[in-house]
């Protein structure tokens, strides 16, 4: 509903375009961080079988539920990040423009209603997740599920967190440089100026946003 109400909002063809353009290569990054969280989760996986399967001796079915809520909390944290990433490209270029009018409780409002979707949605889900294991998996090896759970989302969130902070912003003093170069030259290139937004919405929104999953 928020962020309907985000799109919703004008904003300059010019701004939609350059949030447009973000987004993308934030997309471009996300994938690049799901391929690394796959190899991740195999790697963990074979380790929970192992520790389960064969030390623990439960049962294959067991253990599959127990790796597939793992999968689900990995899955959940990167999910989250990605709609946080969503929904700051919206309300970004639309905090842009309210901002040209100098009135307050626009610039006020726009931020709060996109923080809020996302806490909303990062409660809602949760809920339904630990609602799920209370209802339908037996209490006598429950346990297991609730630690496979909140750590395929810690996993993931280790993963989004650290990647999602540090390597944007790599990728920012890098590109930043270019810009300088292309300035000297005589050229207006702006490659730096877009990947500096790219990183700060990755690193400011993937982290944080898999963090509170």
């Amino acid at each position: 509903m928020e962020l309907r109400y985000l799109r919703r909002l004008p904003a300059h063809s010019s701004m939609l375009a350059v949030s447009a353009l973000i987004y993308r290569t934030c997309g471009t990054y996300l994938l690049q961080q799901a391929k690394m969280l796959a190899v991740l989760e195999v790697l963990i996986g074979a380790i929970m079988v192992f520790y389960f399967y064969f030390l623990e001796h439960m049962e294959a079915g067991r253990v599959a539920i127990i790796l597939a809520w793992s999968v689900v909390g990995v899955a959940g944290s990167f999910g989250v990040s990605w709609f946080g990433v969503v929904i700051n490209n919206v309300a970004n270029s639309r905090m842009s423009f309210a901002s040209l009018r100098g009135k307050a409780l626009p610039l006020s409002e726009i931020p709060m209603r996109s923080g809020m979707s996302i806490g909303v949605l990062l409660i809602s889900v949760e809920l339904v997740l630990m609602l799920s294991i209370l209802k339908f998996v037996d209490r006598s090896w429950r346990g297991c599920v609730l630690w496979a759970l909140p750590s395929g989302s810690r996993w993931g969130q280790a993963c989004c967190g650290c990647a999602g902070g540090f390597s944007p912003r790599l990728r920012t003093w890098a590109a930043t440089d270019e810009d300088r170069v292309s300035d000297q030259g005589g050229r207006r290139a702006q490659p730096g100026r877009d990947a500096d937004c790219a990183g700060d919405n990755a690193g400011d929104s993937v982290g944080p946003t898999a963090g509170r999953f």
